[in-house]
């Protein structure tokens, strides 16, 4: 018996929650293992846009919600990237937690680290990894 649309947005949504608590935890892992950045934390969008390679792009947004700073960036392999600043490593794994339960397209990567949250939209696996490496 095939599974109903309820089911497959159901998986959908565990499996995105999924890939986005597994990027977590690997780039914790990579921070951990970097004795010269304990505790990694950002002070501004601009300078994770630069770090990823698209601060020619990059349009600031007004934050919402806990959000400190928010902004969003295409790589110059048309990758769209988003940037989100919090006070707390809490407000940001919320906010990418929240962000998988709503997005019904195609699985995105998420990153996270002391107080922000990188979302890699639409992109491979390959070119989000690329992104991630640069910023932790």
């Amino acid at each position: 018996m095939a599974p109903t649309r309820q089911q497959q947005r159901l998986g959908a949504a565990v499996g995105g929650a999924l890939v986005v608590l597994g990027a977590a935890v690997a780039l914790h892992a990579v921070r951990s293992g970097d004795d010269t950045q304990p505790g990694l934390r950002y002070g501004s969008v601009a300078r994770m846009a630069q770090l990823a390679g698209c601060s020619q792009t990059l349009r600031t947004l007004k934050p919402a919600g806990p959000a400190r700073e928010a902004g969003d960036c295409t790589t110059s392999d048309g990758v769209r990237v988003q940037f989100r600043i919090f006070d707390n490593e809490d407000q940001a794994t919320g906010w990418g937690s929240a962000m998988s339960e709503v997005d019904s397209g195609p699985v995105d990567f998420s990153g996270y680290g002391e107080n922000w949250v990188t979302r890699v939209v639409d992109a491979t696996r390959q070119q989000a990894n690329v992104i991630f490496e640069h910023l932790t």
